[in-house]
């Protein structure tokens, strides 16, 4: 079963709803359909999905966060889905072009009570909720780097989330008591000019020992862990 983001509903014209696949046989995929909460809505303007056992973590730009939990994953036939949490949040900087959050990713804690989400915003930041109840996330803090700060996606292992923030490069952050500690970063854009904030660290992927960073300058950068990320053990394009 393949959880992905669609086009259009066309039944109700839902743009961009969280779509399911059944990929059971790769060389005939059969879709189906749109995600829909008990009021038989798309779930519209998924903009990126992080599937953690039988749970979904939807981030959905202005529709904030959907939380969804199935049933029978290895049968498509026996299929079912409960949207188990909804949850819109005022954006940090409210502009004309930006009156709604724009929930960009999603990524929850090794024990699932915690979600770490991205909003891809000019001066926007990291926001860490307790879903201990899905139905009721609690914002817990905020992480952000200034009003021209720009992150772009965080990934959580072990009680690390690191998370590639554009011209500010690689930040590794961790929740100390409720609140957000950033213990390691590294510059990824070095001499590069910074005027387009959309440029930088894109993609960050935790491994074992090293952390991979994609970056639109530098291309694919490797940093050893370590208490201050030590210089990359490897860089290519």
């Amino acid at each position: 079963l393949l959880a992905t983001v669609g086009t259009r509903s066309p039944e109700d014209g839902a743009r961009n709803p969280l779509w399911l696949v059944d990929v059971a046989d790769p060389a005939a995929p059969r879709d189906l359909g749109p995600l829909r909460d008990a009021d038989g809505r798309a779930l519209a303007t998924a903009r990126d999905v992080t599937v953690v056992g039988a749970r979904a973590y939807v981030a959905a730009w202005v529709n904030g966060l959907w939380i969804v939990d199935f049933e029978n994953l290895d049968d498509p036939a026996r299929l079912d889905y409960e949207v188990v949490g909804h949850h819109t949040y005022a954006p940090f900087l409210r502009t004309v072009n930006s009156p709604a959050p724009g929930t960009h990713n999603a990524w929850p804690s090794a024990d699932g009570t915690k979600l770490w989400v991205t909003d891809e915003l000019v001066g926007e930041g990291v926001r860490v909720f307790d879903i201990s109840d899905p139905a009721n996330p609690v914002l817990l803090d905020f992480f952000n780097l200034g009003p021209r700060a720009l992150p772009h996606n965080v990934v959580v292992q072990d009680d690390l989330a690191y998370l590639s923030h554009y011209l500010d490069g690689l930040r590794v952050l961790q929740l100390v008591n409720g609140e957000i500690v950033e213990i390691a970063a590294r510059d990824t854009v070095g001499n590069h000019a910074r005027f387009n904030p959309y440029r930088g660290a894109w993609g960050v992927f935790p491994l074992e020992n090293h952390v991979l960073v994609g970056d639109t300058f530098g291309g694919l950068l490797v940093f050893e862990k370590g208490p201050a990320l030590q210089t990359p053990s490897a860089k290519g394009v």
